[in-house]
């Protein structure tokens, strides 16, 4: 049997840079008076704590030789940037156009932001456009005005904190896969992907709009509410029994837990695999007892976030909505 794999790709008709300049939040201040923490290395501003308006400093800072690739010899049209500010969970979208100065200095901006049309988290975007149309068309170069160019890491605005895991705070954020570099061309289509460090995230694939509504839903009833939990049920155990096994494996080699959240997943690790532990015996002991045979446990633990989760309840509840 021959398998055929088709390959789909979207490109510009026209020379465009993908990174052809650098975009920063340089500061970010709540009510007037207080700083936010902006995570220059995430490209994350932290928004999770009360404000009602708040304004970022932004930088843009095109390549000297950005005009030169992207536009035609002598075309003296000059680029502009577009901010663009989106929210998929209160579906705000709002842009605005500046001139880019002449040469290769930086762009200074300013933005407001109101609380009461965000929420979960917001992206921060930045593209480079044709500032005027062409005089006349150059072929293999984009002609109308407002013809994207150039594009560059955007930044995630996190308003509210996202679901806990049992104890464990895990960032909950979204991002396109298929345009991440980092993702694997075969898992772009996937709908998450946990990177494990000091502080863990579970990153959605935000390519998947219909699925976004859903995964930040909120309330307790209704068929959206139970979708959503549906969905991360089929998340949790997985995300759980990895940040689990990351953890054992220290353990097992007799090495000293390096993060808080590896302490906070096997406590809570302890507790599900034995809840009726006797007041003499601490249920922390048994389990790194048990390590040594993984399998076994593991076993046991996924049964165990299944009851904790109650996953066959949400589908039953899901099955008798669509009854």
């Amino acid at each position: 049997m021959t398998v055929v794999r088709t390959k789909t790709e979207h490109f510009l008709p026209w020379a465009w840079q993908k990174f052809g300049f650098r975009f920063d939040v340089t500061g970010a201040t709540l009510d007037s008076n207080r700083p936010a923490n902006v995570d220059l290395d995430r490209h994350l501003v932290d928004l999770d704590e009360p404000w009602e308006r708040a304004t970022l400093a932004l930088r843009i800072e095109v390549s000297p030789d950005l005009s030169a690739r992207v536009l035609p010899p002598k075309d003296k049209g000059g680029l502009a940037a577009v901010v663009v500010l989106r929210c998929d969970e209160t579906r705000l979208r709002r842009g605005v156009r500046l001139l880019l100065p002449p040469g290769d200095g930086p762009l200074e901006h300013q933005i407001e932001l109101t609380r009461a049309e965000l929420s979960g988290t917001a992206e921060l975007s930045v593209v480079v456009v044709r500032a005027v149309t062409a005089e006349s068309p150059v072929r293999g170069f984009a002609t109308a005005a407002g013809a994207r160019l150039a594009e560059t890491r955007p930044w995630e605005l996190r308003v509210d904190r996202r679901r806990t895991l049992s104890g464990v705070y895990l960032d909950v954020r979204f991002k396109d896969f298929i345009t991440d570099d980092v993702v694997p061309k075969e898992h772009k289509q996937n709908l998450y992907r946990l990177e494990i460090s000091e502080h863990p995230v579970l990153w959605l694939n935000s390519a998947h709009a219909s699925i976004n509504g859903i995964l930040n839903a909120k309330g307790h009833v209704g068929k959206r509410a139970i979708l959503r939990e549906v969905a991360y049920d089929l998340m949790v155990p997985v995300v759980w029994i990895r940040l689990f096994v990351h953890a054992a494996e220290q353990v097992r080699r007799g090495e000293e837990t390096a993060y808080g959240w590896q302490e906070a997943v096997l406590d809570t690790a302890a507790r599900l695999l034995h809840p009726k532990s006797k007041k003499d015996i601490d249920p922390r002991e048994r389990l790194e007892a048990e390590l040594e045979d993984l399998p076994a446990l593991l076993e046991r633990l996924d049964a165990a976030l299944q009851a904790e989760y109650e996953v066959a309840k949400h589908l039953v509840r899901i099955a008798e909505e669509l009854e």
